[in-house]
């Protein structure tokens, strides 16, 4: 079974992450910008 390893508000768990599971979670969330400078790419490619 799962362990709480995080308590806070959302903003405070989002921004202010303490243990580095949820260090490691948030760095895997892919970001809109990051999403969108691939397309990019992508889309420059003959």
């Amino acid at each position: 079974m799962g362990q709480l390893v995080e308590q806070g508000t959302v903003e405070q768990v989002l921004e202010h992450p303490q243990h580095d599971f949820t260090k490691r979670l948030m760095t895997d969330v892919p970001l809109l910008h990051e999403r969108h400078s691939i397309l990019t790419k992508t889309s420059e490619t003959p």
